[in-house]
């Protein structure tokens, strides 16, 4: 009798579990695709955004001499990451993004660029949610228009002098 109570429980136990896990679709693996976003009116606490992710470097190679990558995920949350080897001159610097129209965005404030000794940078990083590559209408790849352009594409530009393309990879 204490064999057969033995068997019963782990029967039931076994489809009790079978039942609850065939019941629920694993959301973790679903997680990517949603992006946390501040809580709304409503209370909702996702926003479902398909941005997709692109990579653009800035190669700065005459008197400045450094590299800085930008990265969007899947959020539309762009990255940058970079390392200057000469030229900062041990002085704090401006940084700007600026196309045909002008500036795009200054990221001056933002992005703690810390000079050494040597005239380079230490390796740097931030992220910001506030623009993206190319998830919208307001990522800094689409074109924008202007009353009077200036020179045709996207560039870094370092104490509005020294300037380096960004490339889209």
């Amino acid at each position: 009798m204490k064999g057969f109570i033995s068997l019963a429980f782990l029967a039931y136990t076994l489809l009790f579990l079978t039942v609850v896990s065939a019941d629920n679709e694993p959301t973790f693996l679903n997680k990517r695709s949603f992006c946390v976003v501040k809580r709304n009116v409503l209370g909702k606490r996702t926003l479902d955004i398909d941005c997709p992710c692109a990579t653009a470097e800035a190669i700065f190679d005459e008197k400045i001499k450094g590299h800085i990558v930008f990265a969007q995920d899947e959020c539309g949350d762009v990255k940058i990451a970079g390392l200057f080897t000469k030229g900062l001159n041990n002085k704090p610097c401006t940084f700007k993004i600026v196309d045909e129209c002008g500036v795009v965005h200054d990221l001056t404030s933002t992005l703690k660029v810390i000079p050494t000794k040597d005239g380079g940078s230490k390796p740097f990083k931030k992220k910001y949610t506030n623009f993206n590559l190319n998830c919208d209408y307001e990522g800094i790849f689409i074109p924008r228009t202007c009353d009077y352009p200036g020179e045709s594409g996207l560039f870094v530009v370092i104490n509005d002098e020294y300037k380096a393309p960004i490339v889209e990879k």
